[in-house]
């Protein structure tokens, strides 16, 4: 693979990277995209962002307990883990 990032493999790695450790080669050719494209980045900032919100739910408490249960936060990590490998 050259230096040189699809737009399609760079929001790859950037989901990736929210879950995983990217490898050092990922993460140099994702910064160097990055600096070139201005929609991949706001793509980065959208994702970023989206990531927040659902880890403020998960945190998130109500007066009748958790809004999600434990259960099912380490149920759907695995599963978004298991879809990002493929």
């Amino acid at each position: 693979m050259g230096l040189g990032l699809s737009c399609k493999k760079a929001t790859e790695l950037i989901e990736k990277g929210s879950v995983f450790q990217l490898r050092k080669v990922e993460k140099v050719q994702l910064i160097l995209h990055l600096k070139m494209c201005r929609r991949c980045k706001l793509y980065e900032k959208s994702s970023d962002n989206l990531d927040k919100l659902i880890a403020k739910e998960f945190e998130k408490k109500t007066e009748t307990g958790p809004s999600i249960s434990e259960g099912f936060k380490k149920e759907l990590l695995e599963r978004l883990k298991k879809e990002i490998r493929k």
